[in-house]
């Protein structure tokens, strides 16, 4: 891989990066949306670590530019490459099989049967290709010498079922309150809308630095889970319901509680990212936007699923070596 630049401007190597940017220390506003920009784009020019904790818009731009760093780190390289275009080609190959069965009916039936076809299998393989992404994730963790760490291979069965409760926890989640929030006047139903993308990106972000995790020496999935089920904590979701409030309005969020309780048990498996979420709310929201946008063009976002995984790992290494 190759290696980026040091903050003076010379080449060195990725673990001998100790410090940031000078972008990175700014803390003074910026008043351009092309000085925004400007930052993103050296964000992503290289793996340095994350702006003080008193940057909240730093912080942001730096989050929003991990999955752009995480596509240039897997473009300029073409081990990491080669893996990103597997499970593309793989899919594409099952999309032209079954196509091929219109090919009585012409041309246009065979490509139309392929698009239809590729567009209903590309939530699939997040599923099937989850030990792929994460052996993508772990080499390029060693290549930018953040290591040494080895993949974090969740069991195919383990990855299905915690799909499945995702897809419940992003349904359900938040029903009682956009339903509350949608009966009010005049902007009812675009609260309603932005209070569901807020949940939604929540977990969007949550299953990114999941499916990001790696083992450092000596650590194997069952001795983490076993570590982590011993530290888990109550969500913030559920700490809300805990706190003092009159009691009419601990009544009125009675259905938002029993449905925040169904989500605290299917979330049990993710406790270390929503702490990592709630500690880090700027990183965070800025990764999700990030991965949204570039999840969000039509035809490659297939293609950029490995890219998500580069930079979920990247941002999950630096969270977990600032201080504090």
């Amino acid at each position: 891989m190759q290696e980026a630049p040091t903050p003076d401007g010379k080449p060195g190597p990725a673990h001998a990066r100790s410090g940031p940017p000078t972008v990175t220390s700014r803390v003074e506003p910026i008043r351009s949306w092309r000085g925004h920009f400007a930052r993103i784009w050296t964000y992503a020019s290289g793996p340095y670590a994350p702006p003080v904790r008193s940057d909240a818009w730093g912080r942001f731009s730096y989050g929003m530019a991990q999955p752009l760093l995480g596509a240039r780190l897997m473009l300029r390289d073409r081990s990491l490459l080669g893996a990103a275009l597997a499970p593309v080609i793989g899919v594409a190959l099952v999309c032209l099989l079954s196509a091929l069965r219109k090919a009585d009916d012409g041309a246009l039936a065979v490509v139309i049967a392929f698009v239809v076809t590729f567009g209903a299998l590309i939530p699939v393989p997040p599923v099937l290709f989850a030990r792929f992404y994460a052996r993508i994730a772990a080499k390029a963790r060693n290549d930018l010498g953040l290591g040494p760490c080895t993949p974090y291979l969740k069991p195919i069965s383990q990855s299905f079922g915690e799909s499945i409760a995702q897809i419940v926890i992003i349904a359900i989640g938040v029903v009682p309150l956009t339903l509350a929030v949608s009966l009010a006047p005049l902007w009812g139903a675009v609260l309603a809308f932005a209070v569901q993308a807020v949940w939604t990106l929540h977990w969007i972000v949550v299953e990114g630095l999941d499916s990001a995790r790696t083992l450092e020496p000596g650590q194997t999935v069952e001795s983490v889970s076993a570590e982590e089920r011993a530290q888990r904590s109550t969500p913030w979701f559920m700490r809300v319901h805990d706190s003092p409030m009159p009691s009419w309005l601990r009544l009125v969020l009675l259905p938002l509680r029993v449905t925040s309780e169904i989500v605290m048990g299917l979330s049990r498996e993710w406790s270390p990212e929503m702490k990592i979420v709630e500690r880090n709310p700027w990183l965070s929201s800025g990764f999700g936007v990030g991965t949204v946008i570039l999840l969000s063009i039509p035809g490659v976002n297939l293609f950029f699923r490995p890219a998500m995984a580069i930079a979920g790992m990247h941002l999950r290494t630096r969270i977990d070596r600032e201080p504090g």
